[in-house]
């Protein structure tokens, strides 16, 4: 199977059923058997595809109207891959976008299907993607021109004009289209900065220190890590962006204590935690799912940790057992992640950030009875709106007094400190996700 057919299959998995994209990429059973290569442009224009989709809607809809709205949903699929590789994708000749679309048209549908993306194709190519279609003026209509070039729903433009004003907020929609950075997190236990560059090295991997979180490098190239590298393979380091570093900072457990890492799948944050006390305390790591808990037991064996106790249990009904320091990083819409996460700005609505303010601020309250007297809990998502993030903790400052807000200053670089001494990563150029952390300290 052509790698366009695979990204077609993925496309439509998401975004005409409505799955999660990772999910539907690790249940393909055509997306392994492609070549290194062909895997690579397979997620390339799928992901691209799912990102880019209304602007390719409006594009497929200005040739064939209505009519598009009534195609079989999985050559509207094959139309955004190929419109995508058109329009937005720099990596890819024309000959070959059109031709290898339409094939995959083919395959997937039948000689007229595969005829009519021919025809669009052909004919979006010979009018050149700045004079195509039509798009509302930058100039006179400007949320509607970003919504629909940049390709978001109009109540996520909103919250972009929340986070940055129209100063930045093309700022904010460029970042969410840009393909994501890869960064690992080295584990000081078996190697030191010498020996990792030593071991990329021998893989021909670049690696480039991250500015501002000590032990995060930068992953440079095309390919980004694999499971078959010997620096993952052996423990020597941890994919993890480094925003999540900073959280795991702010969070300065120290050697010899207890900590609760609550909703802690797949234990990237646990490890970090594990890594920070040299494994002499214990890092108690919380989730409720079975299967996602598997992915602990496999990340802190690779690693070499023997601090980590994976537990099996819903955070509501969590006995309690008072810890020194408590990490809640709460389910969330996940908007900080929208390079890597292309289905994201697609799965939520303005209803479902609500309902996930309110679940967090259940945990929130849940997570906080685990923590000692002076202990310290820490509050993090990877989100930028304020229904999810200052509104939750100003929520249960209110609601219990005997917690207070600590600065994030002298955890963390103070670029990353915000006026109310909240942890935020809010620079879109810096290619760290976009992360939110309040860090409360309990009352003796």
């Amino acid at each position: 199977m052509s790698p366009r057919m695979v990204a077609a299959q993925i496309v439509h998995e998401v975004l005409e059923k409505q799955r999660l994209f990772d999910e539907v990429l690790e249940g393909n059973e055509e997306f392994p058997r492609l070549g290194v290569k062909d895997r690579r442009l397979a997620y390339h224009l799928a992901a691209g595809a799912i990102k880019y989709k209304r602007r390719l809607d409006c594009i497929a809809r200005h040739y064939l109207q209505a009519k598009f709205d009534h195609l079989p949903a999985i050559i509207r699929c094959v139309l955004r891959v190929g419109v995508f590789q058109l329009s937005v994708s720099e990596k890819i000749p024309t000959y070959a976008a059109v031709s290898e679309t339409v094939n995959a048209a083919r395959r997937l549908g039948h000689q007229g299907t595969a005829s009519l993306v021919n025809a669009i194709l052909r004919r979006f190519a010979a009018a050149g993607p700045a004079d195509a279609v039509p798009f509302p003026s930058r100039e006179t209509e400007f949320h509607q021109f970003l919504a629909e070039w940049h390709s978001y729903p109009d109540w996520l433009i909103n919250v972009f004009f929340d986070l940055g004003g129209k100063a930045r907020v093309e700022e904010y929609c460029r970042w969410g289209n840009r393909e994501p950075e890869f960064m690992v997190r080295i584990n000081p236990l078996k190697t030191d900065s010498v020996g990792l560059l030593h071991a990329a090295e021998r893989e021909n991997v670049a690696l480039e220190p991250v500015p501002g979180v000590a032990g995060y490098y930068r992953w440079l190239g095309a390919n980004g890590p694999s499971a078959g590298s010997a620096l993952l393979r052996d423990g020597l380091a941890s994919v993890q962006n480094a925003a999540a570093g900073l959280v795991v900072q702010l969070l300065d457990s120290q050697p010899g204590e207890m900590i609760m890492d609550l909703f802690a799948a797949p234990g990237g944050k646990s490890g970090a935690i594990a890594e920070g006390q040299s494994d002499s305390g214990r890092v108690l790591a919380v989730d409720k799912s079975a299967r996602r808990l598997a992915k602990v037991i496999e990340n802190k064996d690779r690693l070499g940790l023997a601090s980590i106790l994976p537990i099996s249990s819903d955070i509501l009904s969590l006995p309690v057992h008072p810890v020194d320091r408590v990490l809640a990083d709460v389910p969330c819409s996940a908007l900080g992640t929208l390079p890597k996460n292309p289905d994201a700005r697609w799965q939520k609505e303005p209803a479902d950030i609500e309902r996930l303010a309110e679940d967090q601020s259940r945990f929130l309250a849940s997570a906080a009875r685990q923590v000692r007297d002076g202990g310290i809990l820490v509050y993090a998502t990877c989100t930028i709106t304020r229904q999810e993030n200052q509104m939750v903790v100003d929520r249960f400052l209110n609601t219990d007094a005997r917690f207070v807000l600590e600065s994030a200053a002298g955890f963390v670089p103070g670029e990353f400190v915000d006026d109310r001494d909240f942890l935020r990563v809010l620079d879109p150029e810096s290619g760290l996700d976009l992360v939110f952390a309040a860090r409360l300290r309990k009352a003796r």
